[in-house]
């Protein structure tokens, strides 16, 4: 009996772990008002869960003293509130969930990654499905919603069921008016991401019907960044062997073939301008106009050490995704410390797990690095390797 209370203890507490994990992936529903209470009541039950599973099996806790020790040394630094422009802010949530996760027993983080999956697959199937639906003429209910933000054009969405449009990421097709795929996620490049995120991980969690969906669904948010990690997950994982070119022969004939028949616009709008352009341009597109000035008289003014703080960019308004904008932030010793920890975090690891999970940091943390202000990526970047160490066999109802 004991033991039963015990299991449904850690599936509970699995299941609200996922629920946050999710949350901190923005979904549109969380942008603007009520998302801090939101976050903080689920984190709150997650909190008194931890803290029963840690009275249960307080004597038997095992962690490693390293990780845990380079994370909170990272985390401090980064949430600290010690530079100009800085205050201790909501999201602190996300490094202290990630701490708890280094304490839980693997069978719970596994468990955590198979739910996790299975919603973003389940995200996926409506998108495309929405997506087909439209495509081939058949209306479907769909409503406006705003999130009440100004000022930002990650405001205002066309709800249709299982997928979000964003608005001014239309374009026509065949005569109709389609659109990036969201899913329930704020942008299309950051459901790109995410379902990369899920396609990095160990191939047994999914079907290979899940992963052509989500494959599919990767392919239709038209991200060059989630192009890139497609490509990376293949070269790393199967190199130059027969296998990777039984792969590649199809995906070009596709994409040769999608190349005559898909309009113009579309090409020219989300892939050909941005292979075209140089890497200042591709940067700047994510930049408000005030950011790049800034950044450079701020980094020619001072030796940027520990950074100006996390409040710099709404002190004076500011706007930027990538790499730049933490290295304003959180300076050199920053960059030098988030390194550090990945290094800990993955040392000895296989050689296809760590370059996978060194590729997604990369690309994430050039093209967006405020996700590093999130659990997502912590999640995702220590669980990467983890699950090509076999997964147990796990029954996801129990």
């Amino acid at each position: 009996m004991k033991q039963l209370i015990s299991l449904q203890q850690n599936k509970l507490l699995g299941i609200v772990l996922t629920i946050l994990v999710l949350f901190s992936c923005m979904p549109f529903f969380l942008i603007g008002g009520g998302s801090t209470l939101i976050n903080l009541s689920v984190f709150i039950v997650y909190l008194l869960l931890f803290f029963i599973y840690v009275a249960g099996n307080g004597m038997i806790l095992r962690f490693n003293r390293t990780e845990v020790f380079c994370s909170v040394v990272l985390f401090v630094f980064l949430y600290f509130p010690f530079r100009r422009y800085d205050q201790l802010v909501a999201s602190v949530i996300w490094p202290l969930i990630f701490l708890s996760i280094l304490f839980l027993d693997k069978r719970i983080l596994f468990k955590v990654i198979y739910y996790f999956s299975d919603i973003i697959f389940y995200i996926s199937f409506g998108a495309v499905l929405v997506y087909i639906l439209l495509l081939i003429g058949i209306n479907l209910p769909s409503y406006d919603y705003s999130t009440g933000l100004e000022g930002t054009i990650k405001s205002t969405y066309t709800l249709y069921p299982f997928t979000a449009k964003l608005l001014g990421q239309d374009y026509s097709i065949f005569g109709r008016t389609m659109f990036r795929i969201s899913g329930i996620f704020s942008e299309p490049g950051h459901f790109g991401i995410i379902i990369s995120m899920v396609l990095y991980l160990n191939n047994v969690l999914l079907s290979n019907f899940k992963r052509v969906i989500l494959i599919v669904a990767a392919v239709l948010t038209f991200s060059m960044g989630t192009y890139v990690l497609l490509c990376g997950l293949l070269l790393i994982k199967y190199g130059m062997s027969r296998k990777v070119f039984i792969v590649f022969i199809p995906i070009l004939s596709l994409a040769f073939f999608t190349y005559l028949i898909l309009p113009q616009e579309i090409l020219e709008r989300f892939i050909l301008n941005k292979i075209g352009s140089n890497s200042s341009d591709v940067l700047n597109e994510r930049t408000s106009a005030d950011f790049t000035l800034f950044y450079d008289n701020y980094n020619r003014a001072n030796f940027n050490l520990v950074g100006a703080g996390r409040l710099v960019f709404e002190k004076f308004q500011l706007s930027n995704s990538d790499y730049r904008g933490f290295f304003l932030k959180f300076g050199f010793l920053g960059l030098v410390l988030l390194v550090f920890w990945f290094a800990f975090i993955n040392r000895n690891r296989s050689k296809i797990p760590f370059l996978l999970t060194a590729f997604l940091f990369l690309v994430v943390f050039l093209h967006r690095a405020w996700l590093v202000d999130y659990l997502i990526f912590y999640f995702i970047i220590y669980m990467i390797p983890i699950s090509y160490k076999g997964l147990p066999e796990i029954n996801k109802h129990n």
